[in-house]
């Protein structure tokens, strides 16, 4: 009797430490898909907080049948991974929502030159609390939703040239994020992008056409803006709770400067334009007194 009890005991041991390890690991995965001449999605498989080190995903790949190359980054693909640095292939044309988000220990990310990447997902790299060096793609054209949500050492940041589009609450959190370029094409920052970014100065560029209600609000750091000619109107909160706020350009263009925001169910959102601005002290308008005396306030 104590020998088998033994013996099942030794089995269920086995059991178990076969059912830990193979919680254990974690590697990359590849499905085919024949459309389109044939390609290959990847993503992880397995326990992905035990792929670590550097990860490259793209290029030519074969399944022993098939000889395609990697277009594609699956949804959530990489997420929470322990990957401390990214390159993409210029062979991966779409990446999924949130691929690389959580991952606590990414440092890098690199675009290979060639990228067809123009559009960052939402939440791409969301909470890569890590994430200090990001390496964009050229033809990039729009910065999705939480792309960069809580990347909370993102220091400084040029986009290219052809980004157009920085969306709601791209940059949101980035409080140590205190430089960033915007390109003379951007057409659109929207609600939030840089809600609580550690921005000490930001110049919008003329070919803005939209600002987002609350765009820089809690910018804590923010000492000076610079708006471009291409808007017409601040929205509400825009700069709210931005304390160290002493000095912003405004040009002629502007015809409103917005109060607070409250929804048609009358839930409150956003004080006004400059709410809680308690340095601001030196405003530049751009046109005469006559025209300012004339913008809705």
């Amino acid at each position: 009797m104590k020998k088998l009890l033994s013996f099942f005991v030794a089995i269920a041991t086995t059991l178990i430490g076969l059912s830990v390890l193979s919680g254990c690991s974690a590697a990359i995965k590849y499905e085919y898909r024949d459309e389109d001449g044939g390609y290959f999605i990847a993503s992880l498989t397995g326990n992905a907080a035990y792929y670590s080190g550097e990860l490259v995903v793209g290029g030519e790949y074969s399944d022993g049948v098939h000889n395609a190359p990697v277009k594609k980054i699956a949804d959530e693909g990489f997420r929470g991974s322990a990957v401390t640095s990214v390159k993409i292939s210029a062979t991966v044309e779409e990446i999924g929502a949130a691929a690389f988000a959580n991952c606590n220990f990414l440092a890098s990310v690199k675009f290979e030159d060639g990228s067809k990447i123009e559009k960052l997902p939402r939440g791409i790299f969301g909470f890569c609390v890590s994430l200090n060096k990001v390496e964009l793609p050229y033809n990039l054209k729009e910065v999705g939703a939480k792309s960069f949500f809580g990347c909370a050492r993102l220091i400084e940041l040029s986009l290219p040239a052809s980004v157009e589009t920085i969306d709601d609450e791209a940059f949101e959190e980035c409080e140590n994020l205190s430089s960033i370029t915007l390109p003379d094409g951007l057409f659109k920052i929207g609600e939030k992008a840089f809600y609580m970014a550690g921005l000490e100065e930001i110049v919008v560029p003329d070919s803005v056409k939209t600002l987002g209600r609350g765009a820089f609000h809690t910018c804590t750091r923010l000492k000076k803006a610079v708006l471009g000619s291409g808007i017409d109107k601040i929205p509400s909160g825009a700069f709210g709770y931005c304390k160290a706020l002493e000095e912003i350009v405004i040009p002629k263009t502007i015809k409103t400067i917005e109060g607070q925001f409250v929804n048609k169910n009358g839930v409150f959102f956003y004080g006004h334009a400059f709410h809680n601005c308690a340095n601001l002290a030196l405003v530049r308008y751009g046109g005469s007194a006559s025209e300012w005396s004339a913008v809705d306030i």
